[in-house]
């Protein structure tokens, strides 16, 4: 996954992934950590669908996303780690 964001933004595309189920916080989580600029989400039947989704796409205080610092879409940096936090959340 993390291979196909890295073409589509060398391309000037924007990365969009498919998570297989909106309530699976290990999909969602690895999706956005790949570097994805958004998801797509199937079989959404109710807006706790797309809570809890965001849920796992969001960091405090917006979510409940914790990772480790040092991934692609973090730049692999954990000395600007709370500028990242403060700017995913502010992106999607």
């Amino acid at each position: 996954m993390e291979e196909l964001v890295r073409t589509a933004t060398l391309a000037g595309m924007a990365s969009y992934i498919r998570v297989p189920d909106a309530h699976n916080e290990s999909d969602v989580r690895r999706a956005v950590e790949a570097g994805a600029e958004g998801l797509v989400l199937r079989e959404v039947h109710s807006v706790d669908d797309v809570k809890a989704t965001a849920n796992a796409a969001y960091f405090l205080p917006k979510g409940d996303r914790r990772i480790c610092p040092s991934t692609r879409s973090a730049n692999y940096n954990f000395r600007r780690f709370v500028e990242f936090t403060e700017r995913n959340n502010r992106v999607r």
